[in-house]
């Protein structure tokens, strides 16, 4: 768990781009094995905080931030999460017939995007303003822009001379967590390989890389949190209010480019 302020973003153009036709997509496939029993009646993106389903605060967090048309996509105990978002609209839903990892499972929405999207995994929550991140992205155009944070048991990104410049397997010095969260540009797809099915977001971030695509990083000191563990999820039940749709009042810590 990550906790913090934000004082003004890198770039400050003092107006805030206005967020027009940009799709959302939530990856929440998993069976989140991390949580143990408490997923084997639900699944993780229905559990409760604050007696709302975690996915429902990803949905609000985002069309906070002006995004209204989002593409999720399921697999364990799909029906269940299906009948819970039945009656929220703009969602397009996916079931897929088996678990692709986070980079498969952005070919299932290749014809919802058209131009730039935001990702977000279902397991986290933030206080992270999603729209300094897509105005981070809409002014540099990179490939993409990715929400980092400080984790220490998982940071695996590393930066140089404000550029991303590595997605590690396994925890390296003087990294980042990579977030769960990123403004994508359509043009990932052209990195997916042609004879994989299942493979992760990192995989493809690394081969932008190699061929010498801009990957920009938005590193943020909000509170971040990743929803993985019994203790984690046992600690927010009841005791975070308003947390996916507030935003930090500008403090003490970076955010956006470093």
């Amino acid at each position: 768990m990550h906790s913090g302020h934000t004082r003004r973003p890198f770039v400050d153009t003092g107006f805030m781009i206005e967020v027009k036709n940009m799709k959302g997509i939530v990856l929440a496939a998993g069976y989140g094995k991390r949580l143990g029993s408490i997923t084997q009646i639900l699944p993780k993106p229905l559990l409760p905080i604050n007696g709302k389903p975690i996915i429902e605060l990803i949905i609000e967090k985002l069309k906070t931030a002006g995004i209204e048309e989002i593409g999720i996509n399921l697999y364990y105990k799909a029906d269940l999460i299906k009948s819970a978002l039945k009656d929220i609209p703009g969602l397009y839903l996916v079931v897929e017939r088996y678990l692709s990892g986070t980079g498969g499972a952005l070919l299932n929405f290749r014809d919802f995007v058209s131009d730039d999207f935001l990702l977000h995994n279902c397991d986290v929550l933030s206080n992270v303003d999603l729209k300094k991140v897509i105005q981070q992205h809409k002014i540099h155009a990179p490939l993409a822009t990715v929400v980092l944070v400080k984790n220490q048991a998982t940071n695996r990104v590393r930066i140089r001379k404000y550029r991303i410049t590595k997605f590690y397997k396994k925890r390296m010095p003087d990294c980042y967590t990579y977030a769960g969260i990123a403004v994508i540009s359509k043009k990932i797809f052209k990195y997916f390989p042609d004879d994989k099915k299942i493979f992760s977001l990192p995989e493809i971030f690394n081969l932008a890389l190699e061929k010498g695509e801009l990957l920009y990083p938005y590193i943020t000191c909000d509170f971040w949190c990743d929803i993985g563990t019994p203790k984690v999820f046992k600690t927010l039940t009841g005791k975070l209010k308003n947390l996916v749709t507030k935003v930090s009042e500008p403090q003490q810590c970076q955010h956006g480019m470093p």
